[in-house]
């Protein structure tokens, strides 16, 4: 996997544009790429937030499905993280938050079968759904993607 320099930073913008297929999914890919990764990332993991995710996003559908809904579920939230546990306790859950969660989950199990799957495939999807239903107020399945996670390292 090669990770993107600071100097590589235009081709990033023309990386996100050449999924304009996607429809709407790429108004919250961008919005990942303009706002969520600065608000997630710190010094430490800086580089996974800001590059690989968004490399990995170029060739993995499960990864670039769930950053799809991670960035919609950043760019819906209008409150606190309390605001946010509420509205989504109280099942309001959006199609478009639903219909990339569920691709991300089918591609990852496709992807899984396949020979060229790799280890790091799995390992950053789910760390994205660990950040989703955590963000959704759903810490008992976020603890358990993150046990399956785990489970990836070993």
């Amino acid at each position: 996997m090669q990770v993107w320099t600071s100097n590589q930073s235009g081709n990033l913008q023309k990386t996100v544009s050449t999924y304009s297929a996607f429809g709407n999914g790429i108004h919250y890919l961008e919005f990942y790429h303009h706002c969520v990764r600065q608000r997630l990332s710190s010094a430490f993991d800086n580089k996974f937030w800001s590059r690989i995710t968004l490399q990995m996003a170029h060739s993995e559908p499960s990864v670039r499905h769930a950053l799809i809904a991670l960035g919609y579920l950043h760019s819906t939230e209008t409150g606190s993280m309390r605001h946010a546990r509420s509205r989504f306790a109280g099942h309001h859950e959006s199609k478009t938050l639903l219909y990339h969660y569920n691709k991300s989950v089918r591609s990852l199990v496709d992807r899984i079968n396949e020979t060229t799957y790799s280890p790091e495939i799995g390992l950053v999807t789910c760390l994205l759904f660990v950040c989703m239903e955590y963000l959704r107020g759903n810490y008992h399945t976020a603890f358990q993607v993150s046990d399956h996670v785990m489970g990836l390292l070993v």
